[in-house]
Protein backbone atom coordinates (compact mmCIF):
# COMPACT_ATOMS: atom_id res chain seq x y z
CA UNK A 1 0.00 0.00 0.00
CA UNK A 2 1.32 3.30 -0.99
CA UNK A 3 1.65 5.94 1.81
CA UNK A 4 2.66 9.59 0.59
CA UNK A 5 4.70 10.00 3.62
CA UNK A 6 6.89 7.20 2.49
CA UNK A 7 10.32 9.21 2.28
CA UNK A 8 11.81 9.93 -0.81
CA UNK A 9 8.80 7.91 -3.02
CA UNK A 10 7.47 10.23 -5.90
CA UNK A 11 4.99 8.37 -8.33
CA UNK A 12 5.56 9.31 -11.82
CA UNK A 13 2.36 7.69 -13.35
CA UNK A 14 -0.83 6.26 -12.50
CA UNK A 15 -2.18 3.74 -14.86
CA UNK A 16 -5.95 4.19 -15.97
CA UNK A 17 -8.45 1.46 -16.82
CA UNK A 18 -7.87 1.83 -20.70
CA UNK A 19 -4.05 1.40 -19.65
CA UNK A 20 -4.62 -1.24 -17.21
CA UNK A 21 -6.78 -3.61 -19.47
CA UNK A 22 -3.96 -2.58 -22.37
CA UNK A 23 -1.18 -4.48 -20.06
CA UNK A 24 0.36 -7.36 -21.48
CA UNK A 25 -1.88 -6.87 -24.94
CA UNK A 26 -0.61 -3.60 -26.06
CA UNK A 27 3.66 -2.97 -26.13
CA UNK A 28 3.49 0.32 -25.29
CA UNK A 29 1.85 0.22 -22.09
CA UNK A 30 5.41 -1.88 -21.44
CA UNK A 31 7.91 0.39 -23.12
CA UNK A 32 6.27 3.67 -21.46
CA UNK A 33 7.48 1.30 -18.21
CA UNK A 34 10.54 0.66 -19.36
CA UNK A 35 11.20 4.29 -20.40
CA UNK A 36 10.23 5.35 -17.26
CA UNK A 37 12.25 2.66 -14.96
CA UNK A 38 15.57 3.78 -16.85
CA UNK A 39 14.75 7.43 -16.44
CA UNK A 40 14.27 6.62 -12.47
CA UNK A 41 17.28 4.73 -11.93
CA UNK A 42 19.24 8.01 -13.82
CA UNK A 43 18.13 10.37 -11.07
CA UNK A 44 18.08 8.05 -8.26
CA UNK A 45 14.30 8.62 -7.02
CA UNK A 46 12.64 5.55 -6.65
CA UNK A 47 11.13 3.27 -9.59
CA UNK A 48 7.48 3.70 -9.06
CA UNK A 49 4.01 3.42 -10.56
CA UNK A 50 1.09 2.80 -9.26
CA UNK A 51 -2.46 1.64 -9.86
CA UNK A 52 -5.92 2.07 -7.54
CA UNK A 53 -8.00 -0.35 -6.53
CA UNK A 54 -11.13 1.98 -8.07
CA UNK A 55 -9.54 1.49 -11.21
CA UNK A 56 -8.56 -2.20 -11.26
CA UNK A 57 -12.29 -3.39 -10.47
CA UNK A 58 -13.71 -1.90 -13.85
CA UNK A 59 -10.76 -3.39 -15.71
CA UNK A 60 -11.66 -7.19 -14.13
CA UNK A 61 -15.56 -6.54 -14.57
CA UNK A 62 -14.88 -5.68 -18.22
CA UNK A 63 -12.91 -9.05 -18.93
CA UNK A 64 -9.04 -8.50 -18.01
CA UNK A 65 -7.99 -11.75 -17.23
CA UNK A 66 -6.96 -11.82 -13.55
CA UNK A 67 -3.16 -13.40 -14.09
CA UNK A 68 -2.19 -10.37 -15.93
CA UNK A 69 -4.07 -7.63 -13.46
CA UNK A 70 -1.97 -10.10 -10.76
CA UNK A 71 1.02 -9.49 -12.78
CA UNK A 72 0.57 -6.17 -12.55
CA UNK A 73 -0.19 -5.31 -8.94
CA UNK A 74 2.79 -7.68 -8.01
CA UNK A 75 5.13 -5.59 -10.51
CA UNK A 76 7.86 -4.59 -8.29
CA UNK A 77 7.87 -1.37 -9.08
CA UNK A 78 4.34 -0.80 -8.44
CA UNK A 79 2.56 0.13 -5.68
CA UNK A 80 -1.83 -0.49 -4.89
CA UNK A 81 -3.48 2.95 -4.01
CA UNK A 82 -6.63 2.00 -2.20
CA UNK A 83 -9.28 4.81 -0.91
CA UNK A 84 -9.97 4.90 2.75
CA UNK A 85 -13.58 5.24 3.84
CA UNK A 86 -12.90 8.20 5.86
CA UNK A 87 -12.01 10.15 2.83
CA UNK A 88 -15.11 10.08 1.07
CA UNK A 89 -15.84 13.81 1.54
CA UNK A 90 -12.48 15.16 -0.19
CA UNK A 91 -13.15 13.17 -3.01
CA UNK A 92 -16.77 14.49 -3.06
CA UNK A 93 -15.46 17.89 -2.37
CA UNK A 94 -13.17 17.19 -5.39
CA UNK A 95 -15.54 16.15 -8.10
CA UNK A 96 -18.35 18.95 -6.82
CA UNK A 97 -15.63 21.95 -7.46
CA UNK A 98 -13.81 20.49 -10.32
CA UNK A 99 -14.63 23.03 -13.55
CA UNK A 100 -16.87 19.93 -15.15
CA UNK A 101 -19.40 17.76 -13.10
CA UNK A 102 -17.79 14.38 -12.74
CA UNK A 103 -20.37 11.48 -12.80
CA UNK A 104 -17.29 8.55 -12.92
CA UNK A 105 -15.95 8.47 -9.16
CA UNK A 106 -13.11 5.73 -10.45
CA UNK A 107 -11.85 8.78 -13.11
CA UNK A 108 -12.61 11.09 -10.29
CA UNK A 109 -10.31 9.44 -8.13
CA UNK A 110 -7.81 9.15 -10.43
CA UNK A 111 -7.40 12.66 -11.43
CA UNK A 112 -7.82 14.04 -7.65
CA UNK A 113 -4.49 11.73 -6.69
CA UNK A 114 -2.55 12.54 -10.00
CA UNK A 115 -2.96 16.37 -8.81
CA UNK A 116 -2.18 15.51 -5.31
CA UNK A 117 0.81 13.56 -6.19
CA UNK A 118 2.10 15.65 -9.01
CA UNK A 119 2.13 11.99 -11.21
CA UNK A 120 0.81 11.63 -14.69
CA UNK A 121 -2.01 9.66 -15.38
CA UNK A 122 -1.13 6.80 -18.37
CA UNK A 123 -4.24 6.41 -20.43
CA UNK A 124 -5.71 6.02 -24.30
CA UNK A 125 -9.03 8.22 -23.44
CA UNK A 126 -7.48 11.81 -22.23
CA UNK A 127 -10.58 13.19 -22.24
CA UNK A 128 -12.25 11.65 -19.51
CA UNK A 129 -10.06 13.41 -17.47
CA UNK A 130 -9.29 16.89 -19.04
CA UNK A 131 -12.87 17.23 -19.63
CA UNK A 132 -13.31 17.99 -15.87
CA UNK A 133 -10.37 19.20 -15.14
CA UNK A 134 -8.29 20.79 -17.78
CA UNK A 135 -5.34 20.69 -15.62
CA UNK A 136 -4.98 17.13 -14.92
CA UNK A 137 -1.74 15.72 -16.28
CA UNK A 138 -1.68 12.92 -19.11
CA UNK A 139 -0.03 10.71 -20.94
CA UNK A 140 -1.33 9.54 -23.96
CA UNK A 141 -1.13 5.39 -24.68
CA UNK A 142 -0.76 5.08 -28.54
CA UNK A 143 -1.94 2.64 -30.51
CA UNK A 144 0.73 -0.13 -31.31
CA UNK A 145 2.27 0.48 -34.53
CA UNK A 146 1.03 -2.40 -37.64
CA UNK A 147 3.79 -2.93 -39.87
CA UNK A 148 1.77 -2.17 -43.27
CA UNK A 149 0.34 1.03 -42.47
Amino acid sequence: MYDEDDGGIRLRLLLDVSTIAAFGANVGVGKVLREIAEDVEDDSAAPFFAVTGPSLAPAYAAGTELRMLNLLVTHPNCVLIERSADSWQDLGWFMRHSPGKWHDVYAAFLAQTALQLGAYIFTATPDTYQAYEPHTPVLLLEEPFEEGQ
